[in-house]
């Protein structure tokens, strides 16, 4: 992830973003996510972290795109437009952006069913029984 966040962060962001901390997901139903804590240092949220999923089998466009989404949140809190990590006027507007200007498909929200289980990733069913019974 360090690597590809350094290419993604020189190519669509100019460079600007400090290297957060990375972290797995092993969820389903999230593919990507930005998370940093309301503390700060210098006027900057301190832990700065972007995760992503391994439960699939993510095509190198399809991590590019989560990468992006989330790097995406961060450039925005890093230039203090959106503290809060929203889908709101400027992510969608800078999405647009980024899509137009690099042919990324920056959305709001990736569709898992268009997604391939990776493989030894745990069936639907395996989570149900964990989660509901």
């Amino acid at each position: 992830m360090t690597n590809a966040f350094n290419i993604y962060n020189e190519t669509y962001f100019g460079g600007i973003l400090p290297c957060p901390l990375f972290a797995v997901l092993h969820s389903y139903r999230i593919c990507g996510c930005f998370t940093w804590s309301d503390m700060t240092w210098e006027g900057e949220p301190v832990c700065p972290t972007i995760k992503v999923t391994d439960y699939y089998d993510l095509e190198e466009e399809d991590f590019r795109n989560i990468m992006c989404h989330e790097m995406l949140h961060y450039y925005l809190m890093h230039l203090h437009i959106d503290m809060k990590g929203t889908h709101g006027k400027w992510f969608k507007k800078k999405a647009a952006q980024l899509n137009e200007k690099y042919g990324l498909n920056i959305t709001v929200r990736t569709y898992v069913s268009d997604l391939k289980r990776r493989k030894g990733a745990p069936i639907l069913g395996y989570w149900l029984r964990h989660l509901y019974f």
